[in-house]
């Protein structure tokens, strides 16, 4: 659902970007047939979720978040989670004595 369609303000943000990267993007634009503020928007959103799913990631791997705990912050389903765990190599790994018993319940659900 769109910002505006959930009712949530739209708040302008401006970016400085070299020469370089404001051709890069313009190109990428035309690839895309997308308009630059709506590309730049795209690569906003992106890097936030990226970063909301690296910091649940090492949370989780530093003991401050259990499963569930950790994919509730990353916005993901547990097993969405476990997964992208799996795609980095999580050395400590995912076993079920681990889960909790709402992670095991999360599981079932989804």
């Amino acid at each position: 659902m769109s910002p505006k369609k959930s009712g949530h303000k739209m708040l302008p943000k401006s970016v400085r970007l070299t020469k370089e990267e404001a051709e890069l993007l313009r190109q990428i634009s035309e690839a895309e047939l997308i308009s630059k503020a709506a590309l730049m928007r795209k690569f906003v959103l992106e890097g936030l979720w990226h970063y909301r799913l690296d910091q649940a990631i090492k949370r989780y791997q530093e003991g401050e978040l259990d499963l569930s705990s950790a994919a509730q912050v990353a916005g993901l389903a547990i097993r969405e989670f476990m997964g992208e765990l799996h795609r980095r190599g999580e050395p400590r790994g995912v076993s079920l004595s681990r889960l909790d018993m709402r992670a095991v319940a999360g599981m079932r659900k989804g």
